[in-house]
């Protein structure tokens, strides 16, 4: 028997998606995510125009906003294949390089308009969200999972320091 689940323009083989090793949340991401991924793209030459045409500053904001999204997605991808051909050492740099694009593209903008206090701001954020609300998390999940964690010292102690420069 061979069966299929047709759905408005998309006809998924049944047989062949279970007969695979991926899960079905893995072949929502995948596949469905990345025909989003590739029609919000469409949104990155909408953002140009929609600032070329004067539209509210609300408007193009979230515009560019989500078009941001799959060209994250995007850079996140190919440094990963960086990584692949290049190593650890040189895929962790361009993956650090690739996931603060946005703040440094900020940066810099800001920077040539005299906006110090903006460009101050984005790196207390960025030191505090990575600080406080990361180790938050990964203390929250892993206290799911043990009772009682055992942390370097030396590692809170440069983290502690790290918070009072925030601050």
């Amino acid at each position: 028997t061979h069966s299929t689940l047709e759905q408005g323009a998309c006809q998924v083989d049944v047989d062949d998606l279970m007969a695979t090793e991926r899960s079905a949340v893995d072949f929502v991401f995948q596949d469905w995510g990345y025909r989003w991924n590739t029609c919000i793209v469409m949104l990155t030459p909408m953002g140009i125009f929609a600032h070329f045409r004067s539209w509210s500053g609300l408007a193009v904001f979230v515009v560019n906003f989500l078009a941001i999204i799959p060209l994250s997605c995007t850079m996140a991808k190919m440094a990963q294949q960086v990584s692949l051909y290049t190593g650890d050492v040189i895929g962790g740099i361009t993956t650090a390089t690739v996931g603060n694009a946005a703040e440094l593209i900020l940066s810099c903008i800001a920077l040539k308009s005299s906006r110090v206090d903006l460009v101050q701001a984005s790196l207390v954020g960025s030191m505090l969200s990575s600080l406080v609300l990361m180790t938050g998390i990964i203390l929250v999940v892993s206290g799911l999972q043990h009772r009682e964690q055992q942390v370097n010292a030396h590692v809170v102690t440069s983290n502690t320091g790290l918070l009072l420069v925030a601050c």
